[in-house]
């Protein structure tokens, strides 16, 4: 496939950026070959719940979420 090339559920949404390259998840072992960014759905974003987090759930509000392929 064209790497300038988006497949179709790419181009529906638009929020998918082809990486060009397939990479690993390093928590999954699952190949990716797009991202995209998503709101975090983690529940320290809820005002009315108090949760402390040792190491960051997101980056600001977002989070990565990958295309895995098979």
């Amino acid at each position: 496939m064209d790497k300038n090339k988006q497949p179709k559920e790419a181009k529906n949404n638009g929020l998918y950026t082809l990486l060009g390259v397939v990479k690993i998840c390093p928590f999954t072992g699952k190949k990716y070959d797009a991202v995209r960014k998503v709101k975090c759905t983690c529940e320290c974003h809820n005002p009315n719940v108090t949760i402390m987090h040792f190491m960051p759930c997101c980056d600001g509000g977002y989070i990565e979420e990958f295309r895995y392929i098979e």
